[in-house]
């Protein structure tokens, strides 16, 4: 956060002294986004495992609506040839992607912790991780938000390692997605 409030502070002292009469005009707002999100931060390490859990659909379900939001007139703000953010009162908008980015690391740690039942048909598990992972990736993709997908999947390969998953598949993975991204 320290090294994102210097890189705002010099990319846009000129452009804030010139526009805003106050060099500091962006600097300022980023150190109460700094706030709000230390606040947040502080909030969410004091929430148990199993509260995540149990609210985990509600969650993704949530995610998802704000996704599905930004394609409809009037509740979402193009800029840029992208339909990503939605309006709130008060000017503020916000950007459903992010999120979604945040909710990755929840859906993939739901699907590795999930507890199958015994006699649950191995593609299951495989349908529903390519549903929950699927979906919002759509949802991105349609913004279009190339980049929120790109770190989705790179979330996904990371915990995939962190729960163990050999090098091998994480590779194959990765060499798999390439033609992927390149057609998108």
């Amino acid at each position: 956060m320290g090294i994102g409030l210097v890189l705002v502070y010099s990319a846009s002292f000129i452009f804030a002294t010139e526009n805003y009469d106050d060099g500091l005009y962006f600097f300022r707002r980023q150190i109460v986004f700094v706030a709000i999100s230390l606040l947040v931060m502080w909030f969410a390490s004091r929430v148990s495992v199993s509260l995540i859990k149990k609210s985990f659909w509600f969650l993704y379900g949530l995610s998802i609506l704000l996704l599905m939001a930004t394609f409809i007139p009037g509740i979402s703000h193009s800029a840029g040839g992208a339909a990503r953010w939605i309006d709130l009162p008060l000017g503020f908008h916000i950007e459903p992607g992010e999120i979604t980015k945040m909710m990755s690391a929840l859906i993939f740690t739901w699907l590795l912790t999930r507890e199958k039942p015994a006699k649950e048909p191995w593609y299951k598990g495989i349908l529903l991780s390519i549903v929950l992972v699927g979906l919002p990736v759509l949802l991105l993709l349609q913004q279009p938000d190339f980049g929120s997908s790109v770190l989705f999947f790179l979330i996904g390969l990371t915990l995939l390692f962190c729960f163990g998953l050999p090098w091998g598949y994480l590779i194959a993975a990765f060499i798999t997605a390439i033609p992927l991204f390149i057609f998108l």
